[in-house]
């Protein structure tokens, strides 16, 4: 199994303080037979040469330079000249460990049927670091239904496309959307419906940076609807595999509209229409599955603090991100 060829696709755009970390975190790994892709996605700083000084001492690393179009873009590029049995994407501020790529290709031989494995990650906020979740196996073999319902319910498994190792067969005929936001939400559907199982390791081999000015982070702008438009392919695409999942699908589109609604917290006059409608919308579909032995909690106590108003919602949320930490 050492002698696969994995190819690692690295996004490159303003991340000159994390670079260097990142590529010596692949370089690093107890699997070296891998082609590590660098696409410099016309970054105004020095990344662009810092890829290529890194392509003269290894000659595994590939460096394409192109025009600015977004993470999508940048991951589609790259796609067209992998040249790996496998695909592994990882986000050019983050890092992995020593054995991410031995790990995940590792977890294929717990099912014969599978096209994606999954680690478990740390999150690093603030630095502090924290594992993402804590499931009780070491090891779990999902089936397409499964999965599905683990990441319309935030299980274990989740949207992104770091953290994971894909047959490349999974990306024969599918790329990312480009122009999007919320672009791993919106593809993870298909990629689930072209996979009989997920397995997912509960070692967590991947490190998640959560900076002040990524998406996850940054305040409403009128395209953060797009992730209610995400959650809701997301949430077809389920149907696609099951038609039970309808129930899990509708939780997952309220959870969009409640990360919506909490952006707006301070949005302009002219969209305090819409979130009106927002809260609407998620009250009335709440009792369809807030009951659902799923649901987590923490979606009852947003529903029963919204039903007492927004002012006492956005309270709510502070002091819940305060005592998270």
């Amino acid at each position: 199994m050492s002698r696969e060829l994995i190819s690692v696709i690295v996004p490159v755009y303003k991340v000159e303080a994390y670079l260097d970390r990142c590529i010596k975190s692949v370089l690093a790994q107890t699997h070296q037979n891998f082609e590590l892709i660098l696409v410099d996605d016309g970054s105004p700083d020095r990344c662009g040469e810092i890829c290529d000084e890194w392509s003269r001492r290894d000659g595994r690393i590939k460096v394409l330079h192109k025009e600015n179009g977004g993470i999508s873009s940048a991951r589609n590029y790259a796609l067209q000249i992998v040249k790996g049995e496998y695909i592994s994407f990882i986000d050019s501020d983050d890092y992995v460990s020593c054995d991410y790529l031995s790990y995940l290709l590792s977890l294929f031989s717990h099912s014969e049927n599978c096209a994606v494995t999954a680690c478990n990650h740390y999150v690093l906020r603030g630095g502090k670091s924290s594992p993402n979740s804590s499931p009780r196996k070491d090891v779990s073999v999902f089936s397409q239904k499964e999965a599905f319902e683990e990441v319309l319910f935030h299980g274990c498994v989740d949207v992104s496309p770091w953290g994971k190792l894909y047959r490349r067969d999974v990306f024969s005929h599918l790329r990312f959307p480009e122009g999007r936001i919320y672009e791993d939400t919106w593809i993870f559907g298909e990629i689930l419906n072209r996979t009989e199982s997920l397995v997912f390791g509960k070692k967590c081999c991947y490190f998640y940076e959560i900076r002040e000015n990524s998406i996850t982070t940054s305040h409403f702008r009128e395209e953060s609807f797009q992730y209610i438009e995400a959650a809701e392919k997301l949430a077809a695409d389920a149907l696609v595999c099951d038609s039970s999942l309808s129930t899990a699908g509708l939780r997952r589109i309220s959870h969009a509209r409640l990360s919506v609604l909490r952006q707006m917290k301070d949005c302009p006059a002219e969209f305090l229409p819409r979130r009106e409608k927002l809260r609407a919308e998620i009250i009335s579909a709440a009792p369809l599955y807030i009951r659902h032995k799923k649901t987590p909690q923490r979606d009852r106590w947003a529903i029963f603090s919204l039903r007492l108003g927004l002012e006492f919602y956005y309270r709510a949320w502070g002091l819940y991100t305060r005592l998270r930490g």
